[in-house]
């Protein structure tokens, strides 16, 4: 349960629905439905275990950006931690969908990128150096953008979507991905001459790509 000022919502999950009660006739809180929406793009919302301590079937309840898997009966809390930190997909599920981030970042990113070019020039054509740097801060934020746009929709993620949240989080993802492809992308692309390797290597890239975007998007989540 969750106490809001002169509301009470009660937020509990099934292995098969979601379910979310008023005490009063007020709407729904965002964050609520974040929470409601957020699991069933999962397709499946994790199983709400036995209270160790009394047996009853244990609740998720979502307050001021975390989860608590605690029991309604007792008040015993099992577990705290953000939405992502509750998803319970096996790796071996989460392999499609790595594969899926990478894709469809690249995919805007090459869509994105003719316009940064051109936007990019005239700044630098204005402003030479500063426009030069300019010209980086923009891509930057648009890395972050691109990331969190596809992380909110292949993981269902709530993401922050503050101008500094995006910026930040496009400053760690491009530092990873520029330190990832300098010490190992690059120098392979070197070594390999064969076609077949060089499209299966651009395959795997994906999955890097995909993985690297969705472990760094945990990190701004709401």
């Amino acid at each position: 349960m969750i106490f809001e000022g002169d509301r009470k919502l009660i937020c509990s999950i099934t292995p098969v629905n979601i379910s979310i009660e008023m005490a009063d006739s007020d709407d729904i809180d965002s964050k609520i439905r974040d929470l409601k929406d957020s699991w069933e793009r999962r397709g499946k919302p994790p199983k709400c275990p036995k209270c160790p301590k009394c047996g009853e079937t244990m609740t998720y309840m979502y307050s001021e950006g975390k989860v608590t898997m605690g029991c309604p009966h007792c008040g015993n809390v099992l577990r705290e931690g953000s939405l992502a930190e509750f998803d319970q997909m096996s790796f071996g599920k989460k392999i499609g969908r790595y594969f899926l981030h990478g894709i469809a970042f690249a995919l805007i990113g090459i869509l994105l990128l003719f316009a940064w070019l051109v936007v990019g020039i005239a700044l630098i054509l204005l402003g030479s150096f500063i426009g030069l740097i300019l010209a980086f801060l923009l891509l930057v934020f648009m890395v972050g953008a691109i990331n969190t746009f596809v992380s909110s929709h292949v993981w269902g993620f709530s993401m922050k979507t503050s101008l500094g949240s995006i910026f930040l989080h496009g400053l760690v993802l491009s530092l990873i991905f520029l330190v990832v492809s300098l010490s190992t992308i690059f120098p392979a692309y070197l070594l390999i001459h064969n076609v077949i390797y060089t499209v299966l290597l651009d395959i795997g890239l994906c999955f890097v790509n995909g993985f690297i975007g969705e472990k760094v998007a945990q990190l701004w989540t709401e």
